[in-house]
């Protein structure tokens, strides 16, 4: 019975910001599946590591790859931006895929050398730039994908047409959270919400990484009742499956996680309380730092957690009886 090639056998793919996270797992997928994969970052050190981890990793799924290129730029910077095009148009004939993967935030307004925004430029132009620099290239290779990750916050985000180079939205003006949306934020907020109760156990963690997650098991082992099964409904990130959460799962027989694709609309109760910490507190704050932001997370929880029933009257002549309704103090 003949051999059946891998998918993406004979194809190149760029991915940005493909030294760690999301970009790096991309890569490795892609190369396991045949592709000749080409990735970007800003050091060259840790790019040439991930490059060679990548071609581990696919060698690992039986798959003979290329050489994985490694392009070294900075791609808040337009010069950089157009430089990598260069670079990739000199380097390989056709080009199936572009993945618009890098991203960052500041938590302090910064100008590039361009006299951008440094999270509008990175995060907005660089992409936009970028794909219409390989346009051409990607046209020629068709059928052609360009692929830009994104966050499911960015469905609270509004452009302020009037400050896009945030020059009045730094270091936390209220309600004026545009595109500067903290993608790698400088906090992390764990969750896990009952979705019979919904009560929240919470955590915050300046990092995410499958440390940070396995910390965060042991709160909800430490708060569930022994006696109970724990059904842990994830999105699909590389954190939660890593070898040290396998074995942590195996200690833990009580646990089972159950993944849905990154990123989707999974359960409507975890998105509003995720919407109302947004809408009603994170956006009407001011947060000048780190340990201020935290804090008022915490405070948002704990209020959540306990809730004030609040009791009012009408007049006689609207109506006799009480009304009740349970709020928090928000």
């Amino acid at each position: 019975m003949p051999e059946i090639p891998n998918p993406m056998t004979g194809k190149t793919v760029l991915v940005t910001g493909g030294t760690g996270g999301i970009g790096k797992a991309t890569a490795v997928g892609l190369a396991a599946l045949g592709a000749h994969v080409g990735i970007v970052g800003r050091d060259r050190q840790r790019a040439q590591s991930a490059a060679a981890d990548i071609s581990a990793q696919a060698a690992a799924h039986g798959v003979d790859t290329h050489e994985v290129d490694v392009y070294v730029v900075d791609m808040s910077a337009q010069a950089g931006v157009r430089r990598l095009a260069r670079e990739v148009l000199d380097v390989c004939p056709r080009l199936d895929a572009l993945i618009n993967n890098v991203g960052g935030y500041w938590a302090t307004r910064h100008l590039t050398a361009d006299g951008l925004e440094r999270t509008f430029a990175l995060n907005h132009l660089s992409p936009f730039l970028l794909t219409n620099l390989l346009l051409d290239r990607l046209k020629a290779s068709a059928p052609a994908r360009v692929v830009t990750v994104s966050s499911n916050a960015q469905a609270n985000g509004r452009i302020d047409f009037d400050d896009l180079q945030g020059e009045h939205r730094y270091p936390g003006v209220p309600e004026r959270r545009t595109h500067d949306y903290k993608r790698a934020g400088t906090t992390n907020l764990y969750a896990a919400l009952d979705v019979v109760s919904g009560k929240v156990i919470a955590d915050l963690t300046p990092r995410q990484r499958a440390d940070e997650f396995r910390r965060f098991l042991n709160v909800i082992d430490r708060a569930v009742p022994a006696n109970l099964d724990v059904h842990l409904i994830l999105d699909n990130s590389s954190t939660h499956k890593t070898p040290a959460i396998q074995r942590w799962l195996v200690r833990h027989p009580r646990f089972t996680l159950h993944f849905t694709p990154t990123y989707s609309s999974w359960l409507n109760l975890v998105e509003r309380w995720f919407a109302e910490l947004t809408n009603k507190w994170l956006r009407r704050g001011t947060h000048r730092s780190v340990r201020e932001l935290v804090a008022s997370i915490r405070t948002w929880i704990t209020n959540w957690m306990t809730p004030n029933p609040s009791c009012g009257t009408r007049p006689p002549t609207r109506s006799r009886q009480p009304r009740c309704i349970l709020s928090t103090d928000l």
